[in-house]
């Protein structure tokens, strides 16, 4: 055996507790296994002694084969765990004498892999739930502001009638004054006039019930007219709010994108 792989062989415990994880450490010669020190999860009951030959196709075989250091990761239908394999050759006045091999369990990198994974697929569907309620907030807005603009039309529409009312109001008025009017001079006409005074008071009666009638239409609109207002204050305050909720599903989408790519990144890079 040469004096490198004695070394080696004399110290491979420290080599196997120096590795942050808990490893499976083997050292080889160019046609046996020397040593093999298996881990609490991974075992491969690889006996030393076994012949190299025997094992074709493993990574300390192709490193041993090819002078390279090598990697290969693989999966749990081995002994259960999956781990990854690395498997450097030793060298000795310029010539292979043996191969240094390292497992390591590579269950926490496939459970981030699995994390990850599911993290991206979760935040998709939450950015997808997210578009759709920005979506359904922004139709309310477009509704909202429709009828921001009707209790505007209708507030304008309110305006011109009590313009109205105020003409007929006049008018009922001055109609009122011509039927006292001719009302007096009826009276002064005595017997020929009795004819006109009844025409006359009659008119002073529509005058009456018409200025009657306009301001119960004005009290009306006026508690209408308040009403309108009122509405149109919470239209807004909702419009606002509804703006304010739309930045903030921006906001939330935003950091959804930024969460997905990071699991999507951490994927990629584990796959490497």
């Amino acid at each position: 055996m040469s004096t490198k792989l004695q070394a080696l062989l004399a110290c491979l415990e420290d080599i196997k507790a120096s590795q942050v994880e808990d490893v499976c450490v083997a050292l080889t010669d160019t046609e046996k296994y020397l040593a093999f020190l298996p881990s609490e999860t991974l075992n491969l009951h690889t006996e030393p002694g076994t012949p190299i030959e025997g094992i074709k196709g493993t990574v300390t075989e192709r490193a041993l084969r090819s002078g390279k250091k090598l990697s290969q990761e693989q999966g749990p239908e081995i002994c259960g765990t999956p781990y990854i394999s690395t498997a450097t050759p030793i060298y000795e006045d310029g010539r292979i004498v043996g191969c240094l091999t390292i497992l390591t369990s590579n269950a926490k990198i496939e459970n981030i892999r699995s994390v990850s994974s599911t993290l991206a697929a979760t935040v998709e569907e939450m950015t997808a739930t997210a578009d759709q309620v920005a979506a359904v907030s922004l139709h309310v807005n477009e509704q909202i502001l429709g009828v921001s603009q009707e209790s505007q039309f209708v507030t304008t529409e309110i305006d011109k009638i009590f313009k109205v009312l105020s003409f007929v109001n006049e008018m009922a008025s001055q109609s009122h004054m011509l039927g006292l009017n001719a009302a007096i001079e009826a009276a002064r006409a005595g017997e020929h006039g009795r004819g006109f005074s009844i025409v006359a008071n009659e008119i002073r009666k529509m005058a009456t019930q018409s200025k009657e009638a306009s301001e119960e239409i004005q009290k009306q609109l006026k508690f209408i007219e308040t009403s309108m207002h009122k509405m149109n204050a919470a239209i807004q305050s909702v419009s606002s709010q509804s703006q304010n909720s739309s930045a903030s599903i921006q906001e939330l989408r935003a950091a959804f994108e930024h969460i997905a790519n990071t699991a999507t990144e951490l994927y990629d890079e584990i796959q490497k």
